[in-house]
């Protein structure tokens, strides 16, 4: 099985959110990846930039495919040697078609990848064409509240009183007093908070 993280460093990043700091998400992460081997996973990541993930994350990676860099070119203090293998035009100037690939154990190579017939085109239904039907339940609370709804200043100073009492956006939205959408809700203790209303 073959895993692919797009953008491994908005991913590192994101899980600042899981855990209590960056060193606990890079842990995680390092770990994950190194687990995954034991476990028939192979894992790759993509990142716009090589210096953008953590050196420690850097150290775990078998294979490094390098494409076309631009006028940036490869990374000083990482990457520059390959400048001795390939000539720098070339680095900067792949066709997509093409990588440069670098071995753990230093082999480089530049290879050509072609692209797969099974490759999902732009615009095209994959849903449909793998013959999944999604099924949907019933329409939620929010989706069955009428849009043409005008919050009036009491409706305001109710919603911002409930939710100072600890009410959830979805409780105050279901109020006999109320009913809008929890979106509503949202926007109005939103500009309580910023100070934007009259109340």
């Amino acid at each position: 099985m073959f895993l692919l993280g797009r953008e491994i460093a908005s991913l590192l990043y994101s899980r600042l959110q899981v855990v209590k700091d960056s060193a606990s998400a890079k842990a995680e992460i390092i770990e994950f990846l190194r687990q995954s081997r034991h476990m028939g996973v192979a894992v790759g990541v993509d990142t716009i930039r090589y210096t953008s993930t953590d050196a420690d994350l850097r150290a775990v990676i078998d294979y490094l495919f390098i494409k076309g860099t631009g006028i940036e070119g490869l990374p000083k203090d990482y990457l520059r040697f390959l400048y001795m293998y390939i000539h720098p035009a070339t680095v900067d100037t792949l066709k997509p078609s093409r990588a440069i690939i670098l071995s753990k154990q230093r082999p480089i190579s530049i290879s050509r990848i072609e692209y797969p017939w099974w490759h999902k085109e732009e615009k095209t239904d994959i849903m449909q064409d793998l013959g999944i039907q999604p099924i949907y339940g019933d329409p939620t609370q929010e989706e069955k509240i009428d849009t043409k709804l005008v919050v009036t200043k009491d409706m305001h100073k109710e919603i911002v009183r409930l939710w100072s009492w600890g009410e959830t956006y979805e409780q105050i939205a279901v109020n006999e007093n109320i009913k809008v959408s929890q979106r509503t809700v949202g926007d109005h203790v939103r500009r309580h908070k910023a100070n934007t209303c009259d109340c």
